[in-house]
């Protein structure tokens, strides 16, 4: 399962993000994007792993309050989610991460969030 989102709305890692006019509950999810090197359709799992040129940190910021309002007709998430999207800063390419996969293929990464340099999340052991 996937939805798709605004393109237009990616920011900088160190960019202010827009707050939704009304919003009050606002919050964003801590977690990786994929980046693709090159061009496949319909792959095997093994197959798209040889397309993957590397994995930055994603932020998919919310404007919860609006995202319940728009669910209710289900619809999806629309202008709830599609305002802001922060990638970055770092690029980290696919043959760095080969050591930290598992015996599933799975990465075992150890992320870190923070709000004005303050940390107030984490996935992963330390």
């Amino acid at each position: 399962t996937f939805y798709f989102t605004n393109p237009y709305a990616l920011i900088g890692a160190h960019d202010d993000v827009p707050v939704p006019p009304g919003t009050q509950r606002f919050d964003f999810e801590l977690e990786v994007a994929v980046v693709v090197g090159r061009d496949g359709a319909s792959l095997a799992p093994q197959e798209a792993r040889d397309h993957v040129f590397g994995y930055t940190v994603l932020n998919d910021w919310s404007a919860r309050d609006l995202q319940a309002r728009e669910m209710k007709v289900q619809l999806g998430p629309a202008k709830g989610k599609d305002f802001a999207t922060t990638l970055g800063p770092w690029l980290v390419t696919a043959d760095e991460l080969e050591p930290y996969r598992d015996d599933e293929g799975f990465l075992e990464l150890n992320l870190r969030v923070g709000v004005n340099d303050v940390e107030i999340g984490q996935v992963g052991e330390v």
